[in-house]
């Protein structure tokens, strides 16, 4: 398959998933209106880091969509920015239905994500600390100190291992359970009433996921 074959197969796939998906289209933040030069060549989703994408992508969105689809707001929701941060999902919409779960799901899902390989999807992983706060598995971490290795010798330039910390090392840092569990508790307030812990129940979608990894 060469360049310009790929290139017509992406936009085939990209117009496939913001026809299910619309919100995803990369619109204008101030003017909501898509550039001029836009060709489905990209989505909001390629800011999803593989491995997410890879292991919760799918179910997230789908959730999402059956919501919206609930109180006819599919073609009106907008989201403003996803990425990671502080070694979670981050995924920033704008408005939602009054008493929609819209914001219930995205909570579910970057708290899910801070337990899943963001370069592979592996489940149960740590966020480890290399200057970078990253849910990573023990492979993908040795396969990017692997590219930057050769990144470094390529350009002439001498990696000094000594300066690059372990997988093992990193972990000592690590002083939680980092396996990923059937609830989660959050604070929430209601108006006129004060700060309250609630668990969340999340075990239908854990089990989902395990099956699937």
């Amino acid at each position: 398959m060469n360049r310009r074959q790929r290139k017509k197969q992406l936009k085939m796939k990209n117009k496939k998933l913001v026809k299910r998906y619309p919100w995803l289209l990369p619109k204008n933040v101030w003017t909501d209106k898509l550039d001029k030069d836009y060709d489905y060549t990209y989505t909001l989703a390629d800011c999803f880091p593989e491995g997410w994408r890879k292991a919760f992508f799918e179910e997230m969105h789908e959730e999402l969509r059956e919501e919206l689809i609930k109180y006819n707001y599919l073609d009106e929701f907008r989201v403003m920015q996803i990425k990671e941060k502080y070694g979670m999902l981050r995924y920033y919409v704008g408005s939602t239905p009054k008493d929609s779960k819209i914001h219930d799901i995205i909570d579910k899902y970057e708290y899910i994500s801070q337990f899943i390989c963001l370069d592979c999807g592996k489940l149960d992983v740590p966020v480890i600390d290399d200057g970078w706060l990253t849910p990573i598995c023990e492979s993908c971490y040795n396969k990017r100190k692997n590219r930057q290795k050769q990144w470094y010798e390529s350009h002439g330039y001498k990696y000094n291992e000594d300066f690059v910390p372990t997988y093992e090392k990193l972990l000592e840092n690590v002083d939680y359970d980092y396996t990923l569990k059937d609830y989660y508790k959050i604070e929430r307030s209601s108006p006129g009433s004060d700060w309250e812990t609630i668990t969340i129940d999340i075990s239908d979608t854990v089990e989902k996921l395990r099956k699937k990894g």
